[in-house]
């Protein structure tokens, strides 16, 4: 392990979580959450790239993958001049797992709407799953993964529609 990486691992274990503290960095990581959805509606793309890590990876419900800061920056701030302009992002916290002092999993549902609907149907309703870090200056999101939510339940190739027919008259 090269020094500088071994160096970056201890400076982020000084900032530990403990069962006493999760509470507290539980309410850090849903704000760090809240600012980046807030970052988005503004159609900020520094302030959105400035929850991710310098090498983050993200790869987008379309498909797209960026990867670092930097280049989240780029294509969200192309994005939001484009596609995305004037779009609104709403999310839900699914899950929050801490699976170390420093490194959480959260799980959370995202709909995404757009001013003249330039975004189909199918991509409104994501899931995305967030591998966050603790490191000075707060939680941070290292690796971002999204996917659209399929239009039918348990794996059934019916339609949504067929499923609140099932049983009635």
């Amino acid at each position: 392990m090269s020094g500088s990486h071994r160096t970056s691992f201890q400076q982020r274990l000084r900032y530990q979580v403990t069962p006493r503290t999760w509470p507290n960095e539980l309410r850090r990581i849903l704000d760090t959450i809240a600012r980046l959805a807030a970052a988005w509606n503004e159609g900020d793309e520094a302030g959105y790239a400035s929850h991710f890590t310098d090498d983050a990876n993200y790869i987008a419900a379309s498909g797209e993958r960026y990867r670092g800061k930097a280049q989240i920056r780029t294509g969200y701030g192309w994005l939001f001049t484009t596609s995305l302009r004037g779009s609104r992002i709403s999310l839900e916290i699914e899950s929050v797992r801490s699976w170390s002092p420093v490194i959480a999993l959260v799980t959370l549902r995202a709909r995404l709407e757009t001013p003249d609907d330039t975004v189909d149907g199918r991509h409104a309703l994501i899931r995305s799953s967030l591998l966050m870090f603790l490191a000075t200056g707060g939680w941070r999101v290292a690796a971002l993964h999204g996917t659209r939510i399929a239009d039918r339940r348990c794996g059934s190739r019916r339609p949504p529609s067929m499923w609140t027919s099932i049983g009635s008259p």
